[in-house]
C-alpha cells in the first residue's frame, strides 16, 4: 500500500484523525460505534445489511460518536503516559544498591516486572506510531484489526489504576494512596470494565447475522459446485473467503470495480483461473463488476448462463 503513489502521501492530521477517531477505538474495545464487524461488512451477500455510522466522519449527524471516540483515545494515550512515566520513575528510583542477598533478589524481581511493563508499553506506543504514519490510516481506518497488538499491552495500561505502579516494598516501605486516589482509580477500571462488559454482550446479539451470513457462504459454494463452477473471478473478499472455506477446492482471481487484475493473496490463482476458459463471473448483486458483467452478456446473447445464488451473480461461459 505504502508504495502504491495514490496512498503515498496524506497530511499528518488525515493520519492521526484516522487512528484517533476510528481505528483505536475500535481496536481497544471502545463502546459500540455502530460500526460491524469487517468481514460481514466487505463480504456480505444476500439481505445482510452494513453500517458504518463513523464513516463520514464530517457529517454533524455524528458529533456525539466523534466525542465518544475522541474521549476514548485520549484516555488510551493519557492512561500509556501516565504508565510510562511511573515505569521510568520506578527504575529510576530503583538503580540505588541495596544491601542484604534478600533485598538484592527482591530488587531483582520488582526490576524485572517494571522493565517488561516498560517493554510492553514500548511495544505498543511504536506499533501505534507505526499504524498513524502509515496510508493505512487514512484510506483503510475502519479496519481495527491492525492494532489489535495493543491488547497485550494492558496489564501494563491498567497497573497504576490497580495501585502496581509504584513498588516500594522492597525499600520496607508503605505508603498507602490517599482514600480519593483509591476510589479515583477503582471508578475508572469499574468503568472500564462496564464498557468491555456491554461489548462482550453485545457479541451475543450479533450471532444471529453471522450465522445467517455462514448459512449464505455454505449455500452459496454449493450453489457453485452445482453447476460445475470452481474457477472464477470475483471480488477481493469473496475470493479470500471462499477459497478458505473449501480448502482451495474453489480457486478465484481477483478483479476490481473496473474489471482489472487485483491483488491476490496467492498469486498463482489468477494463473489457474486465466487458463481455464470455463472460468466464471461471481459478484456480488448490485456491485460494480456485477453491472459491467450484466452489459457483456447483453451485447453477447448465448454468451453466457446467468444465475443467482444467495446474493451474487454468476455469469458461467458457454
Amino acid at each position: 500500500l505504502a508504495r502504491n503513489p495514490i496512498y503515498s502521501h496524506f497530511p499528518l492530521f488525515a493520519q492521526i484523525r484516522g487512528t484517533v477517531l476510528v481505528t483505536l477505538p475500535m481496536a481497544t474495545g471502545a463502546p459500540p460505534m455502530c460500526i460491524d464487524s469487517a468481514w460481514v461488512l466487505l463480504g456480505r451477500g444476500g439481505t445482510i445489511v452494513p453500517f458504518q455510522c463513523l464513516a463520514s466522519l464530517d457529517t454533524h449527524d455524528n458529533w456525539g460518536l466523534v466525542v465518544i471516540a475522541l474521549c476514548w483515545s485520549s484516555g488510551f494515550i493519557a492512561l500509556w503516559l501516565i504508565s510510562v512515566f511511573h515505569e521510568f520513575r520506578m527504575l529510576w528510583k530503583l538503580r540505588l544498591p541495596l544491601r542484604g542477598q534478600t533485598r538484592s533478589t527482591v530488587k531483582r524481581q520488582t526490576l524485572i516486572r517494571h522493565f517488561a511493563r516498560l517493554v510492553l508499553l514500548g511495544s505498543a506506543g511504536l506499533a501505534l506510531l507505526q499504524y498513524t504514519l502509515s496510508p493505512v490510516s487514512v484510506v483503510f481506518p475502519v479496519y481495527g484489526r491492525y492494532l489489535t497488538g495493543l491488547l497485550i499491552a494492558t496489564p501494563a495500561l491498567i497497573a497504576p489504576l490497580w495501585g502496581l505502579a509504584r513498588d516500594s516494598t522492597f525499600q520496607g516501605e508503605r505508603q498507602e494512596p490517599a482514600a480519593m486516589q483509591v476510589v479515583l482509580r477503582r471508578a475508572i477500571l469499574l468503568l472500564i470494565g462496564i464498557v468491555y462488559l456491554i461489548g462482550t454482550i453485545g457479541i451475543f446479539f450479533e450471532i444471529p447475522s453471522v450465522q445467517n451470513v455462514n448459512r449464505q457462504q455454505q449455500a452459496l459454494i454449493h450453489d457453485l459446485q452445482g453447476v460445475n463452477v470452481t474457477h472464477f473471478y470475483t471480488d477481493y473478499w469473496t475470493c479470500d473467503r471462499l477459497v478458505f472455506l473449501t480448502k482451495e477446492q474453489l480457486i478465484c482471481a481477483v478483479l476490481n470495480d473496473y474489471m482489472q487484475k487485483a491483488d491476490n493473496r496467492v498469486p498463482g490463482y489468477y494463473a489457474i483461473v486465466k487458463a481455464d476458459p470455463h472460468s466464471a463471473y461471481v459478484f456480488p448483486e448490485g456491485s460494480p463488476q456485477a453491472d459491467t458483467m450484466a452489459k457483456r452478456a447483453a451485447l453477447s446473447a448465448g454468451s453466457f448462463r446467468r444465475f443467482v445464488f444467495e446474493g451474487y451473480v454468476v455469469y458461467q461461459p458457454v
